[in-house]
């Protein structure tokens, strides 16, 4: 999983809050803004290159005019935090409503032309903002997952402090804070008076975020690490003093107050109001609003129905091989049923991390077998370095696992954050199958090279991502590592299969509480079932699928599964002839692209290779 965190108007809630993991919406098939899926002269509508370079530079401007967590990702500078604002949400709507129109009045150009894949990412942009309207109220600011402080604090651990200079400017910034939690507060009032209120565990969840927030000045979100602070000091320390003095009475009087004043609503009113049961069907517009939240997160037209039904064939499939594996490691004891092996996966010494460098070693040690084999699949290697580091530990407690950051211009090292809280609760089975997913040739392996490869593109072409994209390409290439000399103790490989059945049980999850009317303890039983992570993680992941970010799960499993798709496509069309490096470099080469636009990449080349 990937996190980010906007001088000019107050930015939207959507881009706010869900910066990180905005969804790009797919419209409707035959809608009368276009489809994405051709034309009658077979490409995406894009017209002349001029005119829509002229369309992505429009969008890209109000981009960056709105949207902070791509100004921090291109180095540019923030100057004011955002916060919600239903007006600019219902203007961003109308923005992209009005280029996708552009864009269908355009002319086609041939399929991979680079007219073509700035038409197709365009259009997935401008169709995410168009639906900003109609998502508005449903959202979740202070989720674990889905909340939008971690953008405000990426804001301000971002903010160069190198003179003193940068201290006034950083007070400015933090001078703001008390007014995002207001807003925040104002954004949760608003959704009541929408007929929408968090349920009451995930009620619970917010306020064990939101206590880590109202903190002390020393600890406090605000606070400015003496590592930052030193080189300042060595300049001016009457300057330093001022400022930390400042920032001090900042949050003694007014962050912590507005967390008070919100976490004491929430823990009194707002929870004696909240419903016990979970999902977004129960609340005025939520099917709808989940439909849409679907196709957003796959970029292909699947209904939540066939979601599902595809989870539960991928269940039985895949646990009919884990039952084969466990039969070669044992037969009785331990082994003699998946539950009583699920049990001793969690608890035997050998699979508890004992340390977070312990996790860190592990990680890093498979990645180093598996580096001298990346040239047997791809064409080219990303030349940025990757390293596995420790979450900061006030995430750690509402965040199951950790998230991957790719190198930025502060940072050119690609890194996967992990958990290291709770290591008891832990197992390291399926440690190997995580760092292919995260590192190699996973997320780092194809964010990094998109960096590189892209450098010269258009801005909306570098930072277009997808979820079923990103997240499924992780899994396809943890999938594709078995065949690169991976997961060679069987107990790996035991964990590999476990991650799918754990991707796999999404499908089923994600589906059954925000349509089908499952219950929250159904979900926390099936996916304990379906998984070896502890009670405790089990509850931040349920909560995570029908409170925080409903749809986002469904990416992985789904965009692993049309990567694999696509790949047995290019085979069977081409045979002996198929070459995987090729292959790849099809997919991944021309960067991210939305699923229904990467298909059309994929057959013109199949046909291209026909040809020849």
């Amino acid at each position: 999983m990937a996190a980010p965190p906007r001088p000019r108007t107050p930015a939207s809630f959507a881009l706010l809050f869900a910066a990180a993991l905005a969804p790009v919406v797919v419209p409707a098939p035959g809608a009368a803004q276009g489809t994405g899926r051709g034309t009658a002269s077979g490409g995406v509508a894009s017209g002349d290159s001029a005119r829509i370079t002229a369309i992505a530079d429009a969008l890209w401007a109000r981009i960056m005019a709105t949207d902070p967590a791509t100004r921090l990702r291109t180095g540019a500078s923030v100057r004011t935090l955002p916060v919600p604002s239903v007006a600019q949400a219902e203007e961003n709507a109308a923005v992209g409503r009005r280029i996708l129109a552009q864009l269908d009045s355009a002319g086609a150009q041939p399929v991979g032309s680079e007219a073509w894949s700035l038409a197709a990412v365009t259009r997935a942009r401008a169709a995410e903002l168009a639906a900003e309207g109609d998502g508005y109220w449903f959202h979740n600011p202070v989720s674990p997952y889905g909340n939008g402080f971690g953008a405000v604090h990426g804001i301000l651990s971002a903010h160069r402090v190198a003179a003193p200079a940068d201290l006034d400017r950083y007070l400015d910034l933090a001078e703001q804070y008390a007014g995002v939690v207001d807003a925040v507060h104002a954004y949760l009032r608003g959704q009541e008076r929408h007929g929408y209120r968090m349920p009451k565990p995930e009620v619970a969840a917010a306020l064990t975020l939101l206590r880590q927030f109202r903190a002390e000045p020393a600890r406090s979100p605000v606070a400015v690490a003496e590592a930052r602070l030193r080189g300042v000091r060595a300049q001016d320390s009457a300057a330093v003093a001022r400022f930390e003095r400042r920032l001090a009475d900042e949050v003694t009087e007014r962050v912590n107050p507005a967390f008070d004043r919100l976490i004491g609503w929430l823990e009194g009113p707002y929870l004696a109001a909240a419903p016990a049961t979970v999902g977004l069907a129960q609340y005025p517009g939520g099917e709808a609003q989940y439909r849409r939240l679907v196709r957003a997160s796959l970029t292909i037209d699947r209904t939540p129905e066939q979601v599902h039904a595809l989870g539960l064939r991928e269940i039985a499939r895949i646990t009919a091989e884990l039952d084969s594996i466990r039969g070669t490691l044992g037969r009785g004891g331990a082994f003699a049923t998946r539950e009583a092996f699920h049990r001793y996966l969690r608890t035997a010494p050998r699979f508890v991390p004992s340390s977070p460098d312990v996790v860190r070693d592990k990680m890093l040690g498979h990645l180093a077998t598996l580096r001298p084999r990346l040239g047997e699949q791809f064409a080219v290697v990303p030349r940025a370095p990757y390293d596995v580091r420790r979450l900061d530990p006030a995430l750690e407690a509402g965040m199951t696992y950790g998230y991957y950051r790719q190198p930025s211009a502060t940072d050119s090292t690609g890194v996967y954050f992990f958990n290291g809280g709770q290591l008891e609760q832990k197992t390291t089975v399926w440690f190997e199958g995580l760092a292919y997913h995260e590192i190699l040739p996973g997320h780092h392996y194809h964010l990094a090279l998109v960096q590189e490869l892209l450098a010269t593109k258009h801005p909306l072409r570098r930072n277009y991502a997808s979820t079923a994209y990103t997240e499924g390409w992780a899994e396809y290439a943890a999938a594709l590592a078995e065949s690169m000399g991976g997961y060679r103790d069987p107990y790996d490989r035991y964990g590999r299969r476990i991650m799918e059945l754990y991707s796999a049980a999404r499908l089923v999850l994600d589906t059954g509480l925000n349509l089908l009317g499952w219950s929250h303890e159904r979900a926390l039983a099936y996916l304990r079932a379906n998984s070896v992570i502890s009670d405790a993680e089990v509850a931040s992941e349920v909560l995570r699928y029908c409170c925080d970010i409903p749809g986002q799960a469904l990416g992985y499993r789904m965009g692993m599964l049309t990567f694999q798709e696509l790949r047995a496509r290019a085979e069977r069309a081409l045979g002996p002839r198929f070459d995987p490096k090729a292959f790849h470099q099809v997919i991944l080469g021309d960067g991210p692209l939305p699923f229904f636009a990467l298909e059309q990449r994929v057959d013109a080349w199949l046909a291209q290779q026909g040809a020849r």
